[in-house]
């Protein structure tokens, strides 16, 4: 293996999924012990762990140019994986909700891409967001599961902004929460808090240091400054007992200009109060 290239942990802090890149087969998922080959020749990646611990869903290419499918195994040794998907379009993004058997993702065609809903317990597959021929990509469910972030290019010119939104999906229509949000190949540049209540985002703004910023998820305040670091992205949020631990990527501050390293920083907040450090209103 040379490189790699993504890492997904489970709720419980045990298991573990990561993309390797294999010198002659591409890229393969590993499930701890077990390697998950899904679906023959062809990369596979996305992988993405149930809150509970005991499933595995991946994007894995079917070799016959027919895109990306999801795929779904048992996080136990000698599980068989099964194929969810069998569109001929790219399914790509899996997210799975915080407390149902469901998975979002981004599906991509010709038009541009969509946001669909893979129901496991009634085997099901359908469209949540459609809009036009605009990219809606990179979905995530709330921590409660009633609403939906998304980053869409909807209301960029040239379709090369990508701004957060939010949605109830059947009940509310997307509403913009950041503009311009960075994003990269690893990360979708957002993340939610654990309560709901906030949006944390990098945003593409080399003026500005390519600022991280925080706003309410319902959109009823315009974004904060979050952090004085400079070159910020791929924001990550994690609840642990009564404490909020913010994680993103940003030069070393304290290193010589020559030696513009990104490093990993880390803030911990009270779970009732961090929005507070944003000049962002009290907390329900």
């Amino acid at each position: 293996f040379t490189d790699i290239l993504a890492f997904d942990w489970s709720k419980d802090g045990e298991n573990n999924a990561m993309v390797a890149l294999h010198k002659r087969k591409g890229q393969e998922v590993f499930l701890e012990k077990m390697e998950v080959r899904i679906g023959g020749e062809g990369d596979q990646g996305a992988p993405s762990i149930s809150p509970d611990g005991s499933q595995l869903v991946v994007v894995s290419e079917v070799g016959d140019g027919a895109g990306s499918d999801l795929w779904v195994i048992n996080t136990v040794d000698g599980a068989e994986p099964l194929q969810l998907t069998f569109t001929r379009e790219s399914e790509l993004a899996p997210a799975w909700h915080p407390s149902q058997q469901k998975i979002i993702h981004e599906q991509r065609n010709p038009l541009g891409s969509d946001i669909w809903e893979f129901n496991l317990d009634t085997f099901t597959h359908s469209s949540l967001l459609r809009l036009g021929t605009s990219d809606e990509i990179l979905p995530s469910y709330s921590p409660d599961g009633v609403h939906v972030a998304f980053l869409s290019n909807k209301d960029s010119k040239d379709g090369l902004r990508w701004d957060l939104f939010v949605f109830e999906p059947g009940k509310s229509l997307p509403k913009s929460v950041i503009k311009g949000v960075r994003r990269s190949d690893r990360s979708p540049g957002y993340c939610w808090d654990p309560l709901g209540r906030y949006l944390i985002a990098a945003v593409e703004d080399e003026l500005a240091g390519y600022p991280l910023v925080i706003a309410p998820t319902d959109g009823s305040e315009p974004p904060r400054l979050f952090s004085a670091t400079k070159d910020n992205m791929d924001p990550s949020i994690v609840s642990v007992g009564d404490k909020v631990r913010l994680t993103w990527v940003a030069l070393d501050e304290r290193a010589p200009p020559s030696r513009n390293y990104r490093i990993v920083w880390l803030a911990e907040f009270g779970l009732a109060n961090y929005g507070l450090a944003a000049g962002l209103g009290s907390s329900p």
